[in-house]
């Protein structure tokens, strides 16, 4: 053989070493596929967004419109929007953490907006100023869109 004589020490320390850098490449790749997958929670929620904030935006018009004419605007659930803010809602957890953010605030104003009064508090709805009730639902819904609006990709935004 040629005589060179490599030391245990030259080799544990080598072995550390190709470890260590086997170690950071997974982590690297690890943290890559993550950002990938938020990338890709953030889109479905963007889309998701950007058709509710389309859809809220038409009851907003209508709602001002009735109202301009001296009506009083309710506010009905509308399951499509619903369904779509459920699913963003289950993607949120793997979202960006203000995209997440954004959705679970769009989605409390919205069922705050559509929400119809338990029987029992029906005496105090009778009572109460419907047109303070309407301009309140009118209210949560314009923050709903400001928050969808937020969830929205930045080059969607705009459309």
């Amino acid at each position: 053989m040629c005589g060179v004589s490599i030391s245990p020490e030259w080799l544990e320390a080598v072995s550390v070493l190709a470890a260590t850098v086997l170690a950071v490449v997974a982590l690297g790749t690890q943290w890559a596929d993550a950002r990938a997958r938020r990338k890709s929670t953030d889109a479905t929620i963007s889309a998701e967004a950007y058709t509710v904030r389309r859809t809220l935006r038409v009851k907003v018009f209508g709602a001002q419109h009735l109202q301009g004419m001296g009506g009083v605007p309710t506010f009905d659930p509308d399951p499509d929007v619903e369904a779509r803010l459920q699913r963003a809602i289950a993607a949120a957890p793997h979202a960006s953490r203000a995209v997440a953010a954004a959705i679970r605030d769009a989605y409390v104003l919205y069922y705050r907006a559509t929400a119809q009064p338990p029987p029992a508090n029906l005496a105090a709805l009778l009572n109460q100023n419907r047109e303070a009730a309407s301009a309140a639902a009118l209210a949560d819904l314009h923050a709903c869109n400001e928050r969808l609006t937020a969830a929205i990709d930045p080059e969607l935004r705009a459309r």
